[in-house]
């Protein structure tokens, strides 16, 4: 298995004490601490979030809360 690392600093578990999260670009994990306070990275993420919220299930918009970060829903009963 592949070790997760920021896409921006590189480091494992990401600059601070909270867990990667897949809203880099093109899905890349990255650390809140890299990207808060940076208006670019993040709307970047913003927008990675809305798009894997899009494509699991355009109906409800939902995540269910992981220790990885929200992760997008697909209600199969709605369908």
């Amino acid at each position: 298995m592949t070790e997760k690392r920021c896409y921006y600093c590189n480091r494992p578990d990401g600059k601070g004490p909270r867990e990667l999260r897949p809203y880099g670009p093109g899905g890349a994990y990255v650390c809140a601490e890299c990207i808060m306070g940076d208006l670019e990275k993040d709307n970047a993420a913003a927008k990675q979030f809305a798009e894997m919220l899009d494509k699991a299930d355009g109906k409800t918009g939902s995540a269910v809360l992981t220790p990885e970060g929200p992760i997008p829903y697909i209600n199969k009963d709605q369908s």
